[in-house]
C-alpha cells in the first residue's frame, strides 16, 4: 500500500484544528495515503539545516490494518530485516522525493519505518497529546525524522452510523475523552454518488526533526492528510467495516504520498530581529534629533 497521500493545508498551529481531521489507533488509520504540508516562515538564509522549504516526501508500499482504535502497519520489504512488525510497518521512498528526502529514495537501502498509533496513546482531539518521536524515521542517513503530537477530530457532518448522510464524520464513545467530549473520530468520509467511492482521510501533525548537530532550525512543524478512496461503498459501509464486524479494514491500496515542509524562524532569530530593528529606530531617532 502507498499510503501518503497529502492533502493541500497550509496552515499555523493555531489554526490546524480547521484542517481534516484524524483517528487515533495502531491498527486504524494507515492504511490510507497521506499528505501532509507544514506552514511556516522561511528561515534566515544564512542558517544551516537539512529542513528545505518545498521538500516533497513521496512513499509506496506500505500496507496497515484499520480498526476502530488502532492503525497497525505491516513490515512488507523483504529486505528490511530491522523492521519490528509488533510496533511498527515499512515503506519505500520514492524517487518523487524532493529536497530534504531526496537522500533517502538513492540506491538500494530507499525505505523506512512508521510506528503503530492506538487511541490510548495518540487520542483524537484539537489540541496536542504527548509527542510520539520518530513517527516515521529512515534507514539510509537517518538525519532526519518525523514526531507525531496531534491527530485531529473530522469536520464532516457527525454521525453515530452515517446513514444517508454523504459526508460523514462518526461519532463513538470510545472516541471520547476530555479534550473530545463528543466522541468525534478522525474520520471524513465523503462519498462521490458518481463513482460510487467512498474517500476516507483524517490529518495529523508533529514536527520534522533535522537531529544534525549545529543545524538551525532544528525543527519544523507540519500537517498532515490521510486519504484513501474505497469503491462501492458509502459511508456507512465504511464505517461498518471499522466498527464490526469485521471490525477492520486490511488491504493494500495503490495511492502515493507527498509531504511538503517549511522552515520557521527559532524564537532566539525573532528575538534578534527586533532588537536589531529598534536599533536602527535608535539610531534614525538619534540622528533626527541633531540635525535640529
Amino acid at each position: 500500500m502507498k499510503f501518503l497521500r497529502f492533502s493541500e493545508v497550509a496552515l499555523p498551529k493555531a489554526a490546524r484544528a480547521s484542517a481534516s481531521q484524524v483517528l487515533g489507533s495502531r491498527k486504524a488509520w494507515f492504511a490510507l495515503p497521506l499528505l501532509a504540508v507544514l506552514a511556516m516562515v522561511p528561515t534566515p538564509a544564512t542558517a544551516a539545516t537539512l529542513l528545505q522549504n518545498n521538500s516533497d516526501l513521496n512513499l509506496s508500499g506500505n500496507s496497515a490494518t484499520v480498526s476502530a482504535l488502532q492503525l497497525s502497519f505491516q513490515c512488507t520489504i523483504v529486505a528490511d530485516s530491522t523492521c519490528n512488525n509488533a510496533i511498527e510497518g515499512d515503506f519505500t521512498v520514492t524517487p518523487l522525493s524532493t529536497g530534504t528526502f531526496a537522500p533517502y529514495s538513492a540506491g538500494v537501502v530507499n525505505y523506512g519505518h512508521v510506528l503503530d498509533i492506538t487511541e490510548g496513546s495518540e487520542p483524537v482531539q484539537n489540541t496536542t497529546f504527548p509527542t510520539l518521536p520518530n513517527f516515521i524515521t529512515f534507514v539510509l542517513n537517518n538525519n532526519v525524522n518525523l514526531s507525531l503530537d496531534e491527530i485531529f477530530e473530522g469536520t464532516d457532518t457527525t454521525s453515530t452510523d452515517c446513514v444517508g448522510v454523504n459526508h460523514c464524520t462518526p461519532t463513538n464513545a470510545v472516541y471520547a475523552n476530555g479534550n473530545n467530549p463528543g466522541g468525534l473520530s478522525p474520520f471524513n468520509l465523503d462519498y462521490n454518488p458518481s463513482s460510487g467511492a467512498t474517500t476516507a482521510s483524517f490529518s495529523f501533525a508533529g514536527f520534522a526533526n533535522d537531529t544534525v548537530a549545529g543545524d538551525n532550525p532544528s525543527t519544523a512543524p507540519f500537517i498532515g492528510t490521510f486519504s484513501e478512496t474505497i469503491a462501492g461503498e458509502t459511508p456507512a459501509q465504511v464505517l461498518a467495516m471499522i466498527e464490526g464486524p469485521p471490525g477492520f479494514i486490511s488491504k493494500g491500496f495503490t495511492e502515493d504520498g507527498n509531504l511538503t515542509v517549511t522552515l520557521t524562524p527559532e524564537p532566539m532569530s525573532l528575538s534578534l530581529m527586533g532588537l536589531g530593528l529598534l536599533a536602527v529606530g535608535f539610531m534614525g531617532r538619534r540622528r533626527q534629533q541633531a540635525k535640529k
